[in-house]
């Protein structure tokens, strides 16, 4: 495109300068894209292996402290004898029990019984009857019972228990009469097991020479297409 000749008139009226858009407002220096590099990871030895284990003492042979536990033996879950019966433990006498009784305020009890004015032993046993246990009474008769030497076991009889015998029915269908039976076997024998009938399909199919046949078949097509015409 050839250069055009601007007016002297119209020259101060131009923007002969070139824009400043390119290079005003910017936040900071332009530089270059960082690129994302690919770094492999450095390649590690292969760990040895184990080390065998001594047959007797079962540590590493390679290593040289021998474990502290080596020879420990587990914990048992169950660590005591049931053949071993437990000793009954006496109750330490309370020498202060009497004096606090007498100076704290009373405690009434269901069925209406002041705890403090019940005398021993009468008071222990309303005591045990209602807060001991039925295990932990249980345990003491059999601690009293293993401190005095008494051999205790299930009390088991001389002989067996008799067993019923046990008998089975015979399975027997329920009686149909003659009647119904009959007229199920004629509703059966009359039901096509095909989804053809064979009778049918088979006469059709064949050639028949017989002028009786031909005759009977000719009487079948008259009356086919006199219903035709009727309808």
């Amino acid at each position: 495109m050839p250069h055009l000749k601007v007016p002297p008139r119209v020259a101060p009226m131009l923007f002969p300068n070139r824009t400043s858009y390119r290079s005003d407002f910017r936040g900071g220096p332009i530089t270059n894209v960082i690129r994302t590099e690919y770094k492999g990871k450095p390649t590690k030895p292969r760990p040895l292996p184990t080390p065998l284990k001594d047959i007797q003492a079962m540590f590493p042979m390679r290593d040289s402290t021998i474990p502290f536990s080596l020879f420990h033996k587990p914990k048992d879950i169950v660590r005591t004898n049931p053949r071993v019966m437990q000793e009954k433990q006496e109750r330490p006498v309370d020498t202060l029990r009497l004096q606090v009784q007498q100076t704290r305020p009373e405690v009434l009890m269901s069925p209406a019984l002041l705890v403090d004015r019940i005398q021993e032993p009468v008071r222990q046993k309303v005591m045990d009857h209602i807060y001991k246990s039925t295990q932990m009474l249980a345990l003491e008769e059999a601690a009293t019972l293993a401190n005095k030497g008494v051999n205790i076991k299930a009390p088991l009889t001389g002989r067996y228990v008799t067993i019923p015998e046990i008998t089975i029915k015979d399975l027997k269908l329920p009686y149909v009469s003659e009647e119904w039976r009959r007229q199920s076997v004629t509703w059966d024998t009359d039901q096509i097991r095909a989804y053809i009938e064979p009778t049918k399909t088979f006469w059709l199919t064949r050639t028949s020479n017989l002028p009786e046949c031909e005759r009977v078949a000719q009487t079948k097509t008259i009356q086919k297409l006199e219903q035709m015409k009727r309808r």
